[in-house]
Parts: structure tokens; sequence; C-alpha cells
């Protein structure tokens, strides 16, 4: 149930603030130098579309329900933190992102980006919060279980990279997006998980049961793909 509200509070509020600050014309630019040097990789937009099920992690690892709750205080805070922050500071990728028609025939990672790119407003750069929320996860994971967690944080910095490579986000989205999830781990979570003596994690289960997730996630999505799904070709009205 916390996870669903927080998931419902999520989903409502990004795409809500993404319509209300759809204006190009009012919003900025952070491009910076790097931003110019990082090329674009089409094929990293596979690992960039794992921010969904990554976000989901600490249900299958975090066992104590009290460091639970924090991890979903610090989710609660940084999404309302990020939203605040879209409102009041619009940044937009029109500009940065390249012309997805190019990739209309590439094939699986071409499918992905236009997915992308039409369920991703444009506007909701500035912090990264699908990168915020990951590293959340990541570090709920190295709070309970080092060798997961770990891993969870070498594949934080992966997705780090792939919004940049996938020109959704400027190189200071990520700086920021990963600043307001440190700190807000380091408020919520990290003192209730250094006091509580089970704060251990789900061990194998877990693992499995995410690694299941994993795998249909990205099956469901090839499912789609293989189906012709297209919404940013449907006819509305």
């Amino acid at each position: 149930m916390l996870t669903g509200s927080v998931l419902a509070y999520f989903l409502v509020g990004y795409f809500a603030v993404g319509f209300l600050a759809s204006d190009p014309e009012g919003a900025r630019s952070l491009r910076t130098p790097l931003d110019a040097a990082i090329p674009f990789l089409l094929e990293s937009v596979g690992v960039y579309w794992s921010i969904l099920p990554m976000s989901l992690l600490p249900i299958f690892v975090v066992r104590d329900p009290v460091v639970f709750r924090r991890v979903a205080l610090a989710y609660a805070l940084v999404i309302a933190l990020a939203l605040a922050a879209f409102l009041l500071f619009p940044v937009t990728s029109v500009g940065l992102r390249p012309d997805v028609r190019l990739y209309a025939d590439a094939g699986f990672a071409g499918w992905l980006l236009q997915l992308l790119y039409f369920l991703d407003p444009p506007f909701n750069l500035f912090p990264s919060l699908h990168l915020a929320l990951a590293l959340l996860a990541a570090l709920a994971a190295w709070r309970v279980d080092r060798p997961s967690g770990a891993a969870a944080l070498a594949w934080t910095a992966c997705i780090a990279a792939s919004v940049c490579t996938t020109k959704q986000h400027y190189a200071v989205d990520v700086a920021a997006g990963l600043l307001l999830g440190g700190l807000a781990h380091r408020a919520c979570v990290a003192p209730r998980a250094a006091a509580s003596a089970e704060a251990e994690s789900f061990g194998a289960v877990g693992l499995l049961l995410f690694g299941a997730l994993v795998a249909a996630f990205y099956s469901g999505l090839y499912a789609a793909y293989l189906a012709g799904v297209a919404p940013w070709a449907w006819a509305i009205g």
C-alpha cells in the first residue's frame, strides 16, 4: 500500500507538472561544453529504461518495515522537492534531443527511444528525479546488503551515463539528481538504518524476485514492440 501510494504520487505529480511547465519559451537550457562532448548512443536507451524497475528495488531487499518506511519518506521528499524545482525552474531538453524520426527503423532500440521521448516530457529535467530515485534505491540496498548494494550503485552509475547519452538530460541535471538523492537518504534513511538491529535484507529470494520483475518488464516492452504498439502515431479526436 505504501509503495502504491508513493508510485501514484510520483506518476500524477510528474506528468501533471510536465503538462503545466510545458512552455519551451519559458524554460531554460543548461547545456555545457560537457553536454556537447557527450555522444548520443542509441543503444544506451535500454539502460535508461531500467530506471523504472530499479526504483522498486527496496521492496525486494529492505526487510525492516521501519527502514522501509524511512525509504518511502525519502522518496516522497525527493519527489516533492523535484516537482517544486520543475515548476519554479523549468528546464527543457528541446534542442538537446535528436530528431527521433531518424531512428524510426532502428529496431527495438529505436522503438524504445521513440517511446521514451513520447512518454517523458522534455521539461522535467533539473534535478533528474529518475536518477535521484535510482540512487535512493541503491543506497537503501547498500544499507541492508552490501554486495547487492554495491551492484546497484554500479548500475546507477550506468543509468547516470545513459540519461546523458540518450540526450534526455544535461550533465547538470545528473549532478543535481545525485546530490538530491544522497541528501534525502542521509536525512531520512541513514540514521534509522544505522540504529536498527534488524535491517537485514530478503536475501537471495528477494534478488531472484527482483530479477524476475526486470525480466518481465523488458519482456513486456519487447512484446509491445513486436506487436507494433506506437502511441506517438495514434490519432486522438
